[in-house]
């Protein structure tokens, strides 16, 4: 029974260090990239940028035109008559 405990406290004290190293790890890393981060806190790619608030391409397209909700599909025959033919 003595020799359980003492493989368990290992066990243990193994996790405890493999979690301390690797909090010490993430750490580090996020310092570096916090350090190395080139973008201001406020910046916003649609600023200037070719993209709207979501990020999604404007692709030239005016935001009052009427086109600019497009999904950039055309439809190719009329819907007005079942089949898509004018009665």
């Amino acid at each position: 029974m003595s020799r359980t405990l003492k493989g368990l406290a290992l066990a243990f004290v193994m996790l405890l260090g493999a979690l301390a190293l690797t909090g010490l790890l993430a750490t580090s890393l996020q310092q570096r990239a916090n350090e190395s981060r080139s973008t201001p806190g406020s910046y916003s790619p649609s600023e200037g940028a070719t993209v709207d608030q979501w990020g999604w391409p404007v692709d030239g397209l005016e935001k009052n035109s009427p086109n600019a909700a497009n999904t950039g599909r055309s439809r190719s025959r009329s819907l007005s008559a079942p089949g898509g033919l004018d009665a």
